[in-house]
C-alpha cells in the first residue's frame, strides 16, 4: 500500500473513530444506537477504531465490552504494525503505542480482576478476530505471531492466576469471580 494511501487512510480511521466518540461524551449514557453502528463498521476501518470503540465503551461505564475491544484491538493494531515494517515509526506505530499506554493500565487492572471472565474474552477476542476479514493486515507469519501471543498470553494467565490474585489482594486491587 502506497505510502500516502496509508497516511489517508489512517487520518480517515482517526477521524472516524473521534467523530463517533465525540457524539457521546466521556461518562455519559452509552447511545447504543452510534456503538453498534460503530461496531458494525469496525472492521473496514483503520485498527485504531477498535481502540477507539473500547476507549468509549470504557468512559460509558461498558467495561467488559471496552475489555472486548481492546483486545481485539490489540490483535489488529499490533498485527497492523507486525505486518508493514516500513511505517514510519513516529507516526501510527507511534500513536498505536501511546494508546495502549493510556489505555491498557486501567483496562489489563480491571479485566486481570476477573482471571476466568479475562480468559473468556480473550478467546471471545480471538474468535471475533477469525470470523471478521482485516482489510488492513492479511494473513502473515507476523501476523499469526501477534495472534498466538494471545493465545499465550491466555495459558500464561490462568497458569498463574493464583499468583495473580494473591499479587491483586497484597495491593488492595479486587478480585471478582462470575
Amino acid at each position: 500500500m502506497p505510502k500516502i494511501f496509508r497516511a489517508i487512510t489512517f487520518s480517515a480511521g482517526l477521524l472516524f473513530a473521534l467523530s463517533a466518540i465525540a457524539q457521546t461524551p466521556p461518562g455519559a449514557p452509552l447511545d447504543a444506537r452510534s456503538a453498534a453502528a460503530m461496531m458494525q463498521r469496525a472492521e473496514a476501518e483503520h485498527p485504531i477504531s477498535y481502540l477507539m470503540l473500547a476507549k468509549w465503551l470504557w468512559e460509558s461505564g461498558k467495561k467488559d465490552d471496552a475489555v472486548l475491544w481492546y483486545y481485539i484491538g490489540q490483535v489488529r493494531a499490533r498485527a497492523y504494525v507486525a505486518g508493514h515494517p516500513k511505517l514510519d515509526p513516529t507516526g501510527e506505530p507511534a500513536a498505536i503505542g501511546a494508546i495502549f499506554a493510556t489505555m491498557g493500565p486501567p483496562i489489563n487492572q480491571y479485566a486481570f480482576g476477573d482471571i476466568a471472565g479475562l480468559a473468556a474474552t480473550i478467546d471471545r477476542a480471538l474468535a471475533w478476530d477469525e470470523s471478521h476479514p482485516d482489510n488492513f493486515t492479511p494473513k502473515s507469519p507476523e501476523r499469526d505471531k501477534v495472534v498466538n501471543g494471545l493465545r499465550t498470553m491466555k495459558v500464561e494467565i490462568l497458569a498463574t492466576a493464583d499468583d495473580i490474585r494473591k499479587s491483586r489482594a497484597a495491593k488492595g486491587l479486587e478480585n471478582r469471580t462470575r
